[in-house]
């Protein structure tokens, strides 16, 4: 069982841990994400070996869109993979990534993401990987549900 910080441990949150990594999702409508989202997504993966964790911003599951502040850390690994149904479109919030694109499992496309703000988008059943540079990276990544 992972611990949990206050800051999620209040009612405003859902705490999920079916999936490839830990997800708290907000019960609000509507919602505010501010610097002490990250700064406690940070220590949550950090008292939990440095997971990687996300907020879901959509409300369940199910949702249509699927929108997460994802938290990656340089110590786990990643699996080249890719999404049959979605697009994935990822927008920097802290730290630095790249993201590499695949075809026959040769790679053919690296780009960094080291500036806030900047935004990729990886096409549907497009084979990519999304690794860290900095120590850790957050970011909002943005896709419909593959599983509707």
């Amino acid at each position: 069982m992972n611990k949990i910080p206050n800051f999620f441990l209040r009612k405003k949150f859902i705490y999920d841990n079916s999936g490839r990594s830990p997800a708290f999702f907000i019960k609000d409508k509507n919602v505010k994400i501010d610097e002490s989202f990250f700064k406690n997504l940070i220590k949550f993966s950090k008292i939990n070996n440095n997971i990687n964790c996300r907020v879901c911003i959509h409300k369940t599951k199910k949702a249509e869109i699927h929108s997460m502040i994802v938290l990656i850390n340089s110590k786990n690994k990643f699996d080249i993979h890719k999404h049959s149904k979605t697009l994935e479109i990822y927008q920097l919030i802290k730290g630095s990534m790249k993201i590499s694109l695949f075809k026959n499992k040769k790679k053919v496309k690296s780009v960094i993401l080291k500036k806030k703000s900047e935004i990729f988008s990886v096409l549907k059943s497009q084979l990519h990987v999304v690794v860290p540079v900095s120590s850790i990276a957050i970011f909002h990544e943005t896709k419909l549900n593959e599983h509707k």
